[in-house]
């Protein structure tokens, strides 16, 4: 999920035609975003997804990936002790 300024950015012009969801953070209030499918690129990879964009998401936030469309595509391994990431393509087929 990302903010709204991301939708606009790459290009989607009317966030409100996408599939709208709820959502709820720490606070529990209930939010709502809008789903789109775009196109990713990470990791020298680009593959389709749906992402979900939001007015609620603070602007001083990022992005925020799932199970569905990131790690269903890619393994993570985060060392704390080394400050490191690191991410490898899952087989697709």
């Amino acid at each position: 999920m990302f903010d709204a300024e991301i939708a606009e950015a790459i290009g989607i012009k009317n966030l409100e035609s996408g599939g709208k969801f709820s959502f709820s953070g720490v606070t529990g209030k209930k939010e709502y975003g809008y789903m789109h499918t775009v196109t990713l690129k990470i990791h020298g990879c680009s593959y389709r997804t749906k992402v979900g964009f939001s007015k609620s998401i603070s602007d001083r936030g990022y992005g925020i990936v799932g199970q569905k469309g990131f790690f269903d595509y890619f393994s993570v391994k985060f060392d704390y002790s080394e400050k490191s990431v690191v991410l490898t393509k899952k087989e697709w087929t």
